[in-house]
């Protein structure tokens, strides 16, 4: 098995990483992360992840929508739908508007226990539930599925 690995790292990556005659314990250190992700071997740092865990899947939020609503920036209502990985930083998120239409932004935050208690705001999670399916359709339930396709 040993040999094995010592082919491997000799004849695959020694030329993969332009290494000719080194030591094949020294090439195949070079995937060798003891547990760590890469960022962590090379800067130090760990990797931040909270943005993966901080909001739940179709969590409300409210965010920072571009258009201007001057003096003041208002917050608008909206769905988590998870991180945007493709545009903008690691805290970017992708957010579904009222509208059927997601945009990514970077500045939401959860509602507050005073937005989550107030009838107003209960009226509007109604009317942006309403929207959404106006426009999108009705959500799926387990009867659109094979009963085989559901997990218990």
């Amino acid at each position: 098995m040993e040999d094995d690995l010592d082919w491997i790292a000799e004849d695959f990556m020694g030329p993969l990483f332009g290494i000719r005659g080194a030591d094949p314990l020294e090439l195949r250190y070079i995937y060798k992360t003891n547990g760590q992700v890469p960022e962590m071997i090379m800067t130090g740092s760990t990797t931040d992840i909270s943005h993966i865990g901080e909001f739940g899947w179709y969590d409300w939020v409210m965010f920072l929508d571009n258009t201007p609503t001057f003096p003041d920036d208002k917050m608008v209502l909206g769905r988590y739908l998870g991180p945007a990985t493709d545009v903008g930083t690691v805290m970017t998120a992708k957010i579904l508007k009222s509208n059927g239409q997601y945009v990514c932004r970077g500045m939401l935050r959860h509602l507050t226990q005073e937005e989550h208690d107030s009838p107003v705001h209960v009226e509007l999670r109604r009317q942006f539930s309403e929207s959404v399916e106006a426009r999108l359709g009705p959500g799926a339930s387990d009867t659109d599925f094979d009963a085989e396709d559901l997990m218990p």
